[in-house]
């Protein structure tokens, strides 16, 4: 209760705290949501980047052989079979 000095009586003031509270309520509630938000897209992001580095070791894998490190002049099927190594590992992740 607040005491003004011209009038003899003192002013109430009830419903501000509701007001108050309520309003904080909204901006904590919308706070939750963006951080809920946020940590979904960084575990989004990351699942993302697991996934092209599977597959781009399971292309890796399926290139790495001993005769190949010995120089073969054409390796464009080799190549091609990677890629579908790589997409293959990428669709089942």
């Amino acid at each position: 209760m607040l005491w003004n000095p011209v009038r003899s009586e003192p002013v109430r003031r009830r419903g501000a705290t509701c007001v108050f509270v309520a309003s904080l309520l909204v901006v904590m509630v919308g706070m939750a949501a963006l951080s809920i938000d946020v940590g979904m897209l960084y575990h989004t992001r990351s699942e993302l980047q697991r996934t092209a580095d599977a597959a781009a070791l399971a292309a890796a894998w399926s290139l790495l052989d001993d005769d190949r490190l010995a120089g073969a002049p054409d390796l464009s099927q080799e190549i091609a079979a990677a890629r579908q190594e790589a997409a293959h590992y990428a669709a089942a992740n």
